[in-house]
């Protein structure tokens, strides 16, 4: 970086990061560096062993832990810091917090660094400092040790290195102390992404550049390094350009037909009428006409003939913890007869589980529903979710609520990600099923721990457009069997329809709508009105809103306001000196000059750093409350991350995104009121957002954690604690901000509020905040809203045509939809869709109507990651490929032909590895004449027709058995089976040994039995390791592996095994996960398989890189099951390689020789 003319400003190393800091800096030079580091790591290796745990929670936690024997090793980010001790002190302290819901991730390290145990080679280290020079680093570098810029004498103190190595990293304090000098972008300099994940989460708003990719190949870290450069110069950094490119000749790339600013230059032909008036859409005119407030309506039942369908045409798919409600269900569709399928008990259990990683939501029920979607023939799956937790007593308590609340989103999130895979599914409705999670009539109780589910089914909506989903609210009687049970079930059985939410209690059906706010004089009086001298707490109070609800406080009266930030902000006697620098942040200069304001008005602002969600930074915060004259009078909760950026979508959200939503909105709201829920304080009105009604793309975890802040105002309520109140605001437009593709909407734009309407109608929602614990603040009617969304979707003349392009070439088929969607004449390759005028509305158009046109199953994701044309089309065409692909297999029988016309002649039967993958027959195939019958035993389509049921070995041969049968060939039959389809093949011919269709051989290519390396991987890490180490990629270890959750292990699966040539595994996501579970069913299967008693010719192909040992136990093992011919035959190779060109010629050969010898000559006599 240095030599193409980027020079850091500050530089900061994370542990042995810090001595490259140094290096660059001149404090040590590459010769003596080097030293000292192999040193340290010689000495180090000689301690005993020790373990470190990341844990993902505030530092609190690590105090709580000093009588376990650990010690804080690491200060990595506001929620997250290291701990480090022996193995044993580690696994109780991951144990603990484990059944805390905390969660927790052991570090891939030999020793606990940083901590005491390197105290005894301390002495010894200083030697290596000997004759070694230390000088005055040249660019400044922060300490890790300390956070804080490093000073001269620091780092010519050889004890400062000595120590440094025992001391804790405090790499978020240093993160901040460069955020504070005007640090805003980074550049990772060591492989992969890891501190740059922490720096994210230390400044949110910092730009971070990776430099070498994880996957370190050659052109890719060039590419990556390259990127980073190309993405400095951007940002105005100065780099040379002409040492970047060297005497290389650049390269020709089409440049769009359209400025790099996403604006459309064409003439609107509805001129200057704002987005949606076309539609009979028009902002309210008054504040008052804003505010709208949710209400409950009793509706009438459907009738029962009501769009009911046949029951033969649908089937039921029930998902959740075991609970009453769930028995009653099944019992009620068995005695109806219909179609229905329960996931085991096992999937349930594995999907409610708290898992101590940072997992990606749980993937049980994702598996699950993979693999049965694909097995049904119906027209319709209704899937059912039920929540109807057990009561605890403890649903209060902070950590219980949050283990069952991200319980929920894991099952969800899992279920959602299992529908949406694959093609050619049947249509799909998804009914979350809730208990009490409402309180109709005002004096129920209201269950909390599935609050943010409604959020994300509104998102999942928009993400899914072909899914239909609904929520089913029920009482504790419905629940028993009782009460509305029977209309539950009516409800159910009839098609969903555009009411998303019902509730049912006693003999009533109640909907959510909503009723505009009633302006009464009389009903102000009740109203919650601003003390003068009062304090006021406001997180979030330095962002745009904060700063506008502190300033209307300031207009009302005299008072302390307390502003909360994450971000270091600089101290009072600060302010003007911060002013008059040169390199000031500009945002921080508009803040001071706001608060400067405030006080103008006569207020008393008060700027804290201080994380809402951390218990220990807000018990820091009422200290400093109480400090302060006066009581704490109310409290503006406005903290939250808003999504910017990429779009994530569901079915890719993991426990870390939603984790840093909730973070804010709701262990925020969990502590303000454990805190602050005094009598003094008046009201608490909590900044939730119209994302929870109306979703939004890639905004699962947001709207989630908003859905929360309303359901806990509502449980407030029901509760008598009426000092609560849930505001669900609609868009804020704050000129000063720059809008990005996941913002507001063109259409939406002109419904945002501007800041001082949205002040006016916190003002009037204040006056008449008794009265209700959540209202909902928008431009317009909510119904008139969903009628814009629908309407934005079949939106399609919005631009005149654009001028014709004389180089345009015939587009592909999927141009005529973009011409559709954006009412173009045509499109060109290097079109970009965005840029062509399209938004995040559109963007859902495009892809229902690719889906419904074409029967694929693409998201609007697709689309954002492949926003060019002819990207797009690739696209397109990979999916129609696989959807043939997969439609080829559906239609093909168990036992297919694979080739081969002559029926009178021998055939070959073909048994598939574990995983089902027949691929590895691929070079023998290419050496087999071409007219010999070869047929393909699809055990893994067999093995489905049991279900979720793993069968044994004997069962899946029997099927086998069954479909052989029913195949009409003259000649006489040979099997060959790979691995475990050699096991499967050996049984099936035991089958059919006293029939006509008799196997008159078995070839089996090294197939395992029980005790071999294969069967004995008990687990998805152990799986992963072992096929990476029969690709030669042992890069990774089984403790790394079982370190990860279950996304990430399929990732490194795929990433690894794609650097062999002679791969044989699928590279796509989906395709290897698919792949992993039908691997896992396989060994399985074969574990408890014993072979025994086959009384035909058996010969067994070995590999004969295999270990020795191996070997002979094989050929031992099988030789005993044989009581007719038996031979062994060793072929070069490995287990993958020995099928493959040109070791596999030996098994070919060998197997024609068999095949033909036997047609020729069948009544010839054997030696």
């Amino acid at each position: 970086m240095i030599s193409n003319g980027v020079r850091p400003k500050f530089m900061l190393g994370h542990s042995l990061g810090e001595y490259v800091a140094a290096c660059l800096a001149g404090v040590f030079n590459l010769e003596h560096a080097a030293r000292i580091v192999a040193v340290r790591a010689k000495l180090m290796s000689k301690l005993n062993e020790g373990s470190m745990l990341a844990v993902h929670a505030p530092l609190k936690f690590a105090r709580e832990f000093d009588s376990y024997g650990v010690e804080l090793a690491a200060m990595n980010a506001p929620n997250q810091f290291v701990l480090g001790g022996n193995p044993e002190a580690i696994e109780r302290v991951q144990s603990e917090l484990t059944s805390r819901g905390v969660r927790s991730r052991l570090l891939p390290t030999s020793h606990a660094f940083h901590t005491s145990s390197m105290n005894p080679i301390l002495n010894e280290f200083s030697k290596s400092f000997d004759g070694v020079k230390l000088s005055p680093p040249t660019i400044p570098f922060v300490s890790s040790r300390t956070g804080q810029v490093m000073k001269n004498e620091e780092a010519m103190d050889s004890n400062y290195w000595i120590l440094q190595l025992r001391n804790p990293v405090c790499f978020q304090r240093g993160v901040e102390t460069i955020a504070a000098n005007g640090g805003k972008v980074w550049v990772e300099v060591g492989p992969g992404r890891g501190l740059s994940s922490l720096i994210k989460a230390c400044d949110r708003s910092a730009t971070v550049l990776s430099t070498i990719p994880e996957n370190k190949k050659q052109a890719k870290c060039l590419m990556t390094y390259q990127k980073a450069l190309g993405k400095l110069w951007e940002l105005g950094f100065d780099v040379d350009l002409h040492r970047v490119i060297g005497q290389n000749e650049g390269r020709r790339i089409p440049l769009p037909g359209y400025p790099f600013e996403r604006e459309i230059h064409w003439v609107d032909r509805r001129n200057e009428k704002v987005a949606g008036m076309d539609f009979g859409m028009a902002k309210r005119r008054h504040v008052s006409e804003f505010i709208h407030l949710p209400k409950w309506r009793q509706a009438s039942f459907r009738s029962p003939h009501e769009r009911t369908l046949d029951r033969n045409a649908y089937c039921w798919i029930i998902l959740g913890e075991a609970s009453e409600l769930i028995q009653r269900l099944e019992a009620a569709f068995c005695s109806s007869g219909e179609q229905f399928v329960q996931a085991p008990a096992q999937v349930s259990e594995s999907a409610s589980r708290w898992a101590s990683s940072s997992a990606v939501a749980d993937e049980a029920y994702g598996r699950f529903l993979t693999e049965t979607l694909g097995s049904l023939e119906v027209e319709l799956c209704r899937i059912i979710y039920v929540w109807c937790p057990e009561t605890s007593g403890n649903e209060n308590d902070f950590y219980e609520l949050n283990r069952k609340l991200y319980q929920v989103i894991r099952d969800m999130v899992g279920i959602l990600r299992g529908v949406s895979k694959g093609v050619n599914l049947p249509n799909l409705e998804l009914t979350f099923i809730s208990r009490e999670m409402y309180s109709i009539f005002g004096n129920e109780s209201v269950d909390r721990t599935g609050s943010a589910i409604p959020g994300l089914l509104n998102v999942a909506k928009l993400e899914l457009p072909r899914i239909s989903f609904r929520q089913i609210d029920v009482d504790r009687a419905t629940e028993a069997g009782f009460g509305c049970f029977q209309d539950l079930l009516a409800e159910l059985r009839m098609a969903s329809n555009e009411t998303a939410l019902i509730a049912l209690r006693g003999n009533q059906r109640w909907a959510l709508g909503n009723d505009p706010l009633p302006i009464s004089e009389s009903k102000k009086m009740i109203s919650w009105k601003i003390r003068v001298g009062g304090i006021y707490l406001i997180t979030g109070g330095l962002g745009n809103i904060g700063l506008q609800v502190a300033e209307w406080l300031a207009k009302k009266g005299r008072s302390t306001l307390v502003l909360l930030s994450r971000s270091p902000f600089p101290e009072r006697e600060d302010w003007s000196d911060y002013l008059r620098g040169k390199q000031a942040d500009k945002k921080v200069c508009q803040q001071i000059r706001k608060l400067q304001s405030l006080e103008g008005l006569g207020s008393h602002p008060i700027v804290v750093q201080a994380d809402v969600g951390c218990l220990e930074d807000m018990e820091m915060v009422s200290k400093r409350i109480h400090r302060e004259p006066g009581q704490l009078a109310g409290v503006f909760h406005a903290a939250g991350v808003v999504p910017k950026g990429k779009s994530v979508f569901i079915k890719d959200a993991g426990d870390d995104l939603f984790h840093r939503y909730f973070q804010a909105k709701v262990n925020g709201t969990l502590i303000l009121d454990q805190l602050f829920n005094s009598n003094s304080c008046e009201f608490f009105v909590l900044f939730s957002s119209l994302s929870s009604l109306l979703g939004g793309l890639g905004y699962g975890p947001y709207a989630s954690s908003n859905a929360f802040l309303d359901s806990f105002a509502h449980f407030k309520k029901s509760v008598s604690d009426r000092r609560w109140i849930s505001i669900n605001w609609d868009a804020w437009d704050f000129e000063s901000l720059e809008s990005d593709r996941g913002g507001i909407g063109r259409s939406l734009k002109a419904f945002a509020l501007q800041p001082e309407e949205g002040i006016q109608a916190l003002d009037l929602v204040m006056q008449y905040a008794k009265q209700m614990d959540r209202c909902i603040v928008s431009g317009v009617d909510l119904k008139q809203r969903f009628e814009v969304v629908r309407a934005e979707r079949n939106r399609k003349e919005d631009f005149h045509e654009r001028p014709a392009d004389i180089d345009s070439r015939q587009p592909p088929e999927p141009s005529r939809f973009w011409e559709q969607v954006l009412g173009l004449e045509a499109v060109r390759d290097d079109d970009d869709f965005f840029e062509l005028g399209g938004d995040s509305l559109t963007a859902i158009q495009l892809i229902t109507l690719v889906n419904e046109s074409l029967g694929l199953n693409l998201d609007p994701n697709d689309l954002l990651q492949n926003s060019r044309f002819e990207q797009f089309s690739a696209r397109v065409e990979q999916e129609l490929r696989r959807k043939e692909q997969i439609l080829d297999r559906k239609k093909s029988p168990p036992v297919f032909k694979i080739r081969g016309q002559n029926q009178d002649g021998p055939a070959l039967f073909l048994f598939p590895p574990a995983g089902g993958q027949f691929v590895a027959f691929h070079d023998l195939l290419e050496e087999i004449p071409k007219t010999t019958q070869i047929f393909g035993v699809d055990t893994r389509k067999i093995g489905a027709c049991f279900g979720s049921r793993i069968p044994t070995l004997e069962e899946l041969a029997g099927r086998c058995a069954q479909e052989i049968l029913s195949k009409s060939c003259k000649g006489l039959y040979f099997f060959c089976g790979m691995s475990f389809g050699g096991a499967v093949a050996f049984e099936t011919a035991k089958l059919l040994a006293g029939t006509e269709k008799k196997a008159e051989l078995v070839a089996l290519l090294d197939s395992e039995l029980d005790g071999g390396k294969v069967v004995a991987m008990r687990d998805r890490a152990e799986i992963i390791y072992g096929l990476l180490c029969m690709s030669g990629q042992e890069t990774v270890t089984v403790e790394q592996l079982k370190s990860m959750d279950e996304r990430e292990q399929i990732e490194t699966f795929i990433r690894f095994q794609s650097l062999d040539s002679s791969n044989v595994f699928p590279e796509a996501f989906d395709a290897a996960s698919s792949f992993l579970q039908e691997f896992e069913r396989n060994v399985s299967t074969i574990r408890s398989y014993r072979p025994e008693g086959y009384g035909g010719k058996i010969v067994l192909f070995l590999a004969e890189e295999s270990a020795r040992e191996d070997r002979q136990w094989l050929r031992e093992r099988w030789r005993q099951a044989v009581d007719g011919e038996f031979e062994c035959i060793t072929i070069p190779g490995n287990h993958l390689t020995m099928n493959m060109h040109p070791n596999g010629d030996k098994v070919v050969s060998r197997l024609m020789q068999e095949m033909f010898a036997s047609k020729q000559a069948p009544n010839a006599v054997s030696s």
